[in-house]
């Protein structure tokens, strides 16, 4: 069958295959259910999430049976989480979780939804799910789900936690692609403790794998990755994560990317920082992510001196919810002289392992006598 080459081929990488021969499946048969949720996969796998989210919608339109609508209502709420349509996400992922009967089909609509609250930054939301679908998934849920709370821990400066977690989850995933994502998690916990020895041959797998057989998506989430173990050298992989968020619509990686390019450029005193700042500012008020937002405005406010941008970037992150986020801001606080974001910023990042930033914080407090 026709749908069902497009997607082998689109799996295999074999992109432009997979779309002739959707496309052709779609004159054949323009208004059936399944055809159409054939080519919504395809074009997800290829990375043109907004017709994905089209085929969806129109295949979501045609299906009367429960099953097939809960189906199709993970695959448009994965679309739109790819969009940055978070609500429209959310609502979709809850519609499917109504219709979920088994506990494995609940499993799968939790875990999504706990990769969605992690997104947002609402990392208790997205805990609860992910420990609920360990509870109630197979072996394969319960290895995917063990990963996205090591993943969630790791942002919240939990770190023996979460190494512990995605630890199990990759052995227990073996030799499952989805073990790269969570390679690509362990190596960024390693990276926050300064350990770029362990950090390095687990992200360059992770970016080998991305490349290899994931979607625009992972393959994004490496390079962004890759770039942060380069440190200064790292605006090659942020540049390359930029085209490919642009290419494939994918907003909610791309503010990430143009800041911390941004934060190469500020060091380089190349202006061109300030411009990106300015549409990673922008980008992250529509993710939803009051972190991504904070370290954003903090970044920009390096450049523009403006002490209002800084002072909301304090307010998104203050809780510490996201130690990474706050400490970014209040490193960029220090540097622009105060002395006492320096001594929070050094107390936090001793009391929680991030060793770079602790290294930093040190740095500017020597400096400032």
């Amino acid at each position: 069958m026709l749908m069902a080459d497009a997607v082998q081929l689109a799996r295999e990488g074999r992109f432009d295959e997979a779309l002739r021969a959707i496309e052709t499946a779609l004159v054949k048969s323009p208004i059936d259910a399944r055809t159409l949720d054939a080519a919504g996969e395809v074009y997800g796998l290829v990375g043109n999430y907004p017709r994905a989210r089209d085929h969806y919608e129109r295949a979501l339109a045609l299906h009367s049976d429960p099953d097939s609508r809960r189906n199709t209502l993970v695959r448009l709420a994965q679309a739109h989480r790819a969009l940055s349509q978070h609500a429209l996400a959310s609502e979709r992922y809850e519609s499917a979780l109504a219709l979920a009967r088994q506990p494995v089909d609940r499993a799968l609509i939790l875990y999504s939804l706990g990769g969605l609250n992690l997104d947002l930054g609402k990392y208790a939301e997205a805990l609860d799910c992910f420990e609920e679908a360990c509870r109630l998934g197979d072996r394969r849920m319960h290895a995917l789900a063990l990963a996205g709370a090591g993943a969630t821990l790791g942002e919240q400066g939990e770190h023996d936690r979460a190494i512990e977690r995605l630890r199990e989850a990759i052995r227990e995933l073996g030799e499952d692609g989805a073990a790269a994502t969570a390679l690509g998690d362990l190596g960024m916990i390693h990276l926050d403790r300064g350990e770029t020895g362990e950090a390095r041959p687990i992200l360059e797998r992770f970016l080998e794998v991305a490349r290899d057989a994931g979607g625009p998506w992972t393959q994004a989430r490496a390079l962004l990755r890759l770039g942060l173990l380069h440190g200064a050298d790292g605006e090659r992989f942020f540049r390359e994560c930029i085209t490919v968020s642009r290419v494939a619509e994918m907003p909610i990686i791309l503010p990430d990317a143009l800041r911390l390019r941004a934060r190469i450029r500020l060091e380089r005193n190349d202006e061109r920082g300030r411009r990106d700042s300015e549409e990673a500012v922008e980008l992250a008020r529509g993710t939803g992510n009051p972190f991504a937002l904070g370290e954003a405005l903090s970044t920009l406010a390096r450049f523009t001196g403006d002490r209002a941008a800084l002072d909301e970037a304090r307010k998104l992150v203050g809780s510490g919810t996201c130690p990474r986020a706050l400490l970014t801001v209040l490193e960029d606080a220090a540097t622009m002289g105060d002395r006492e974001a320096a001594r929070r910023g050094l107390a936090l990042a001793e009391a929680r392992g991030f060793a770079p930033f602790a290294g930093k914080f040190r740095r500017i407090l020597e400096s400032m006598g």
